[in-house]
């Protein structure tokens, strides 16, 4: 996560090495902290790109600070012999 205030180009990611644990997720973005250094806006543009099972989703939009966290998408890994047989072609 990079919540520092001196990144013009803050990313942050999350990988799993290996198959993922099962269970549904969502995966949303929050506008953790509006600092004030350089003259930073209370808003700004996101994008967002989802990897599974080979296949890439990307999403964008605009975050406001002061608002609770914005869902964006929400997916399900299933069992663990599901997950195998769809990653064994695949780089998580």
């Amino acid at each position: 996560m990079n919540v520092k205030p001196v990144s013009r180009t803050p990313v942050e990611n999350v990988v799993w090495t290996s198959a993922p644990p099962m269970g549904a997720y969502k995966v949303g973005v929050h506008f953790y902290k509006h600092h004030r250094k350089r003259k930073t806006k209370k808003s700004c543009k996101f994008r967002l790109r989802v990897s599974l099972y080979g296949k890439i989703q990307e999403y964008s939009g605009i975050i406001k600070y002061g608002k609770a966290m914005q869902m964006v998408t929400g997916f399900t890994i299933g069992n663990q012999e599901d997950i195998s047989k769809k990653y064994q072609n695949y780089e998580i």
